[in-house]
């Protein structure tokens, strides 16, 4: 939900509206992505309602996800601050050092 709450703090739509309410934090979350086919794709499922574009490099205000291809809950949606990624952690915002898995653009 951390891309979908950036892009309504810029002013864009709520790309996950129907996801809010859905399932709760833990197993819930897991379940989602799981359901989704992963972070990847659930974000694709959402972002047509926001306009964003999938590209191949990142730059200052792209959103993504990083992490393991293969494995669910070892992937964090983040933003790009224009030196680097950044990911919510239970105390704020950290810049993680990672591979994208997809970058998208608005």
């Amino acid at each position: 939900m951390i891309i979908a709450e950036w892009a309504k703090w810029i002013g864009r739509p709520d790309g996950a509206a129907h996801l809010r309410g859905m399932y709760e934090e833990g197993q819930g979350q897991l379940d989602i992505l799981s359901a989704h086919g992963g972070a990847v794709a659930l974000i694709d499922s959402c972002v047509a309602s926001i306009g964003a574009k999938r590209v191949s490099d990142a730059r200052a205000g792209d959103f993504g996800v990083v992490g393991s291809a293969k494995t669910v809950t070892r992937q964090f949606g983040v933003i790009h601050d224009g030196h680097g990624w950044l990911t919510r952690a239970p105390d704020g915002f950290k810049r993680i050092i990672a591979k994208p898995l997809a970058i998208w653009r608005l």
